[in-house]
């Protein structure tokens, strides 16, 4: 999968930064990321997640080997790929997408 990835395009969409380091949280609702300095959170909700991968790029960024979460979801029409650098080492990083993987599971259905 990671050599798909490499045709993402930076989206232009309002209310989506560039890169940063912050504060990631789930709930029933969704996923939250809020960067640091910036009080509003980015919330991407559970139904329009169609996929959580893990790869070692995204953004055009390494991370040491570390896993990277890319959560593919969709929003107004257009398919979006977020990255977030999860967890100091490769156990921690694997452990958190799974906690998101058991999360998005129940999302789905809770829906149903």
């Amino acid at each position: 999968m990671e050599a798909a990835d490499k045709r993402w395009r930076r989206s232009t969409s309002a209310g989506l930064p560039a890169r940063g380091e912050g504060r990631l949280w789930t709930d029933g609702h969704g996923l939250w990321f809020r960067k640091h300095l910036v009080s509003d959170p980015i919330v991407i909700p559970w139904p329009l997640v169609e996929n959580l991968e893990v790869g070692k790029w995204h953004s055009g960024r390494w991370a040491w080997g570390l896993p990277q979460i890319k959560v593919i979801w969709r929003r107004d029409g257009e398919r979006l790929s977020s990255g977030f650098l999860a967890g100091s080492t490769r156990a921690r990083g694997l452990a958190i997408l799974e906690t998101l993987r058991q999360e998005h599971a129940r999302s789905a259905k809770a829906k149903t």
